[in-house]
């Protein structure tokens, strides 16, 4: 069975597609988000503690006020067909599942479905060579390997599991490089005097949780300018900061025109920086009136996105001296960029 865990079977052509991303609660109700919330940060991937520690921060501290906050920002970014990245999700399934031919299904890290949940939907329709595809363009411990750790524990269940293809991160994967760019290109409003590309933060500790060089991380400023193989291969912001680069470069953008940052801190431990809420700050009170916003961590519009930066940024840039921020939407349901990457 370790066979069916670690090999990439490439040449294997694959009969079902997995899609996995990290979920949502099931409704905007106290209820559902707490149940989400409870699944989210009692993943140690995402709370690094003993697992008593871990208990007693979420259920006796976070949950007790995290909760009614959350809801009300879930509540704000609500539809009448549910959660916006559910919804979005069942659409790329839909526009995969047509374009490929083949079963494809959704396996979410935390809510429903769950990842043991698509995978057995894709068994039952006799799939035996299975791609699994997270949609997340860099490396994360708390991305993308608690989605191959819930993988596996779900394969670990099965007497006779299928092969598994393990889509690989792809921030720069040239598919997906000129599709992301193209949106930005075509997102950026003519006034726009700085970019910025805000990605999703992480503890410091997750990010040297990943170093496979032995303490290169996060040791000096500029450390991930010189990444190469294995070690920028697990580096979150290496990976960033190229992709940035990458877009920057292609849009003709001066350094003084575009900034990188990192949003949705969680805790007072120390978090990547410069963190996007100061960023924005620091923009508008410099004189920045027309702001642009891309979150290029993310495939699919979600609470990070709809919420934190098209209504809460947005208010804090205006509060701040800013006249108009423009959020530059994710890739969402354009799809075809995944077509390369599912058949490498």
């Amino acid at each position: 069975m370790s066979n069916n865990l670690c090999f990439n079977l490439r040449r294997v052509k694959p009969d079902g597609i997995l899609l996995c991303n990290t979920g949502s609660p099931s409704a905007p109700t106290t209820q559902a988000v707490r149940r989400y919330l409870a699944q989210f940060l009692m993943d140690p991937h995402i709370i690094d503690l003993p697992l008593w520690k871990r208990w007693l921060l979420v259920h006796g501290i976070i949950l007790r006020t995290r909760v009614r906050r959350s809801l009300s920002h879930y509540q704000s970014i609500w539809t009448p067909e549910g959660s916006p990245l559910i919804v979005i999700s069942h659409r790329q399934q839909n526009a995969l599942r047509s374009k490929l031919g083949i079963p494809v299904e959704w396996g979410f890290r935390y809510g429903q479905p769950s990842i043991e949940d698509g995978l057995q939907k894709l068994i039952q329709q006799n799939c035996r060579v299975i791609k699994v595809f997270p949609l997340f363009p860099q490396y994360s411990w708390a991305t993308i390997q608690t989605i191959w750790d819930e993988l596996d524990n779900a394969l670990g269940k099965i007497t006779h599991p299928p092969q598994i293809q393990r889509v690989q991160p792809f921030w720069n994967h040239p598919a997906y490089l000129d599709a992301w760019i193209a949106s930005i290109r075509k997102g950026l409003p003519p006034e726009m005097e700085h970019l910025l590309f805000s990605f999703h933060g992480l503890p410091e500790t997750a990010v040297r949780h990943a170093d496979r060089s032995g303490g290169s991380c996060l040791s000096r400023e500029d450390c991930c300018l010189y990444a190469s193989g294995e070690h920028l291969a697990h580096c979150y912001r290496a990976q960033c900061l190229r992709m940035a680069r990458s877009a920057a470069e292609e849009l003709a953008l001066p350094p003084e025109k575009s900034s990188v940052c990192y949003q949705s801190r969680l805790g007072r431990g120390a978090w990547l920086t410069p963190s996007t809420h100061e960023t924005v700050i620091t923009l508008a009170e410099k004189g920045i009136k027309h702001l642009a916003v891309v979150a290029p961590s993310f495939i699919t519009d979600c609470l990070e996105t709809l919420y934190e930066i098209k209504i809460q940024l947005r208010q804090t840039f205006l509060e701040h001296g800013g006249r108009e921020l423009t959020y530059i939407p994710c890739l969402n349901e354009q799809i075809e960029w995944m077509l390369p990457i599912l058949k490498d």
